[in-house]
């Protein structure tokens, strides 16, 4: 039953506040599942056989200092062939430079020509009418971004919970964790620092997880019902009584199955 509850819980703060009766307090973030300890992986090489996805937004093309504007972000993860594990391998974020939708462009080009591999999709903001006609001439397999935050942050949600999603160490990746350890929901969205868990957001509401692994998981208040498998001794009792047919006295007649069993074990 505790292990249920748990499995419920959104992060670890929630587990200590409804399994052990801790007086935490609670700050409204939008990623409360994500938690560096858990999330937060030592950099290594990525298999081959993984598959690569990439997504960039574009943000307001201004160095974001001073609140001044938001810097562009590019992100590329890999994901494991059964879509049950992915890992945010890099990241970038413009911050202090000034960028159009060719800088963008071009960073994520390098980013890729760096790892040297293909990405099976990649992803943009089409809030950038420049970046859209520049993507679609440059070609790349650019599609645009499910923009939706209840829709990708349900995602992003979901897979740090069930912890199917981590970010290696490596390059601007702190980044990143500052912002899902900051972003808070009250935070009106031009002044969210969010230039990197956007990109992300993008990225987990295309690819085709496999949701099947949170399913392992059974909900605390609708636990499962398991039939119990008789022996041969309880399935003749059963039948003598006519249980197969009529079981509505099962509780009053439980005292007879007791005594009706001893009398066959001469207990």
């Amino acid at each position: 039953r505790i292990d249920q509850v748990i499995a419920l819980c959104r992060n670890t703060s929630e587990v200590q506040r409804r399994v052990f009766g801790k007086f935490i307090k609670d700050s409204g973030l939008v990623y409360p599942t994500f938690e560096p300890k858990r999330h937060v992986k030592p950099w290594h090489p990525v298999p081959a056989s993984w598959l690569w996805y990439q997504a960039v937004d574009i943000g307001s093309g201004t160095d974001g200092e001073e609140g001044s504007g938001h810097p562009s972000g590019v992100v590329l993860v890999a994901v494991r062939p059964d879509y049950q594990q992915g890992r945010v391998v890099d990241c970038i974020r413009t911050d202090g430079i000034r960028t159009t939708a060719g800088d963008v462009l071009k960073l994520a080009d390098e980013q890729i020509k760096e790892f040297g591999i293909q990405p099976i999709e990649r992803i943009y903001d089409w809030g950038s009418a420049e970046f859209q006609i520049m993507a679609a001439r440059n070609g790349g397999g650019w599609i645009p971004a499910e923009k939706n935050h209840e829709i990708g942050e349900k995602s992003v949600n979901t897979l740090f919970k069930f912890d199917m999603l981590a970010i290696y160490q490596r390059g601007q990746s702190g980044k990143l964790v500052g912002e899902l350890c900051s972003l808070g929901i009250s935070t009106p969205k031009r002044k969210r620092k969010d230039d990197l868990c956007d990109p992300v957001r993008y990225l987990c509401t295309r690819i085709p997880w496999d949701w099947s692994v949170t399913m392992t998981y059974i909900a605390a208040d609708t636990p499962e019902k398991v039939e119990k498998k008789l022996t041969p001794q309880e399935e003749e009792i059963r039948a003598r009584r006519g249980e197969e047919n009529d079981a509505k006295d099962q509780e009053d007649g439980l005292d007879a199955d007791f005594s009706e069993a001893n009398a066959m074990y001469e207990y």
